[in-house]
């Protein structure tokens, strides 16, 4: 469950990116699509990843971690997805 976002590791290698910290966990959930940002939820995505990378999520967790990111992932296909659909049809009523 990965979306295709270029991010730098610091190994000079980009990778696909999960991601989110526990403690943003709540405010996230409350996140409404009329609040959604994108950008915020990928760098929660690279966090995640980060900690993932690290080492640095303990067992107890890691499950918690995955769930949050695999939520976000939902929400940011959704938004290009939705976003994709208005430019088409902008792109349409200017053709016309």
């Amino acid at each position: 469950m990965f979306i295709r976002h270029t991010v730098k590791t610091g190994h000079g290698r980009d990778r696909a990116c999960p991601v989110s910290t526990q403690n943003q966990k709540n405010k996230s959930e409350k996140m409404t699509k009329k609040n959604f940002s994108y950008e915020k939820s990928m760098k929660e995505l690279e966090g995640i990843m980060l900690k993932l990378e690290n080492e640095e999520i303990d067992i107890d967790e890691l499950a918690d971690n995955i769930k949050k990111a695999g939520k976000i992932i939902v929400q940011c296909r959704e938004k290009l997805r939705i976003t994709e659909d208005e430019v088409e049809s902008i792109i349409e009523q200017i053709k016309n």
